[in-house]
């Protein structure tokens, strides 16, 4: 039998408008996929006639606590959690995914598989050379990227209450989440729209009007900015800072973090 798994959309009501691009986006390049989706937000309900089976409604602002309590209804054994504006953007083969799960399935000790992650110099798993190895202490361990997650795993690196982007700095460092291996898919399976996901800041990326278009995706722009110029530029800035050195940059960030919770 297959394994069973489900995809949950996490969201929040302020980016109800990339709903309905991403169930689009589902039918046109995963038209045969097999699992339930699910979606959470504080109170929203999608368009009718989108992908979503079910709604769970979970009124708090932090991120790993929706994320939480939603996984606690959840009965499936394993989660693939996305990001409501990363929108697949190319074909997803339902036989890698299953694959993948199969995996999971009878190597318990695999906690993530990341199905479309940037990693430099990590090593090949010695067990599948399919997969690169994301060994304890690696910056941005756990992430908000799309991946399969084991649902008892998820529970258990969901256990503090943080945004998700304290939580892919301070919980890739939590000691609970290193009994588990971390994998990354060397091939993409779930391709992001314009690489990262649609929005970033608040604001469309500007790659997502064409792609809109060549889609026939009915986006409203009037209720959204794009990304200028400047963001870019910025943003540019902000990672070639960070690369010169990322664990550096994530010591000093979680040194911050934990600093500024102590007060």
């Amino acid at each position: 039998m297959m394994p069973d798994m489900c995809i949950l959309v996490v969201s929040c009501d302020k980016y109800a408008d990339c709903w309905t691009p991403f169930s689009d986006c589902m039918r046109k390049f995963w038209p045969d996929c097999p699992y339930p989706v699910y979606l959470c937000t504080e109170s929203g309900e999608p368009e009718a006639g989108t992908v979503y089976n079910s709604v769970f409604h979970e009124k708090t602002q932090v991120w790993t606590s929706r994320v939480r309590k939603a996984c606690e209804k959840i009965r499936e054994s394993h989660v693939l959690i996305v990001l409501e504006d990363q929108w697949p953007s190319l074909p997803v083969s339902t036989a890698a995914i299953q694959n993948i799960l199969r995996l999971m399935q009878t190597q318990q000790e695999i906690g993530i598989v990341y199905l479309d992650k940037e990693v430099h110099g990590m090593p090949l798993w010695e067990q599948n050379s399919c997969f690169y190895l994301l060994p304890p202490n690696t910056p941005y361990r756990m992430s908000v990227v799309p991946a399969i997650w084991n649902r008892d795993f998820l529970l258990t690196t969901f256990h503090k209450d943080l945004s998700a982007w304290d939580f892919e700095r301070v919980g890739s460092f939590e000691k609970d989440t290193y009994a588990k291996t971390a994998l990354v898919a060397v091939d993409r399976v779930f391709a992001r729209v314009c690489e990262t996901g649609a929005v970033m800041q608040g604001k469309w990326l500007r790659g997502v009007a064409a792609f809109a278009k060549e889609n026939d995706l009915k986006i409203d722009f009037t209720k959204r900015e794009t990304l200028s110029r400047k963001d870019l530029f910025l943003k540019d800035c902000k990672s070639f800072i960070y690369n010169l050195n990322p664990s550096l940059i994530v010591k000093i960030q979680n040194w911050l973090y934990h600093r500024s919770q102590k007060k």
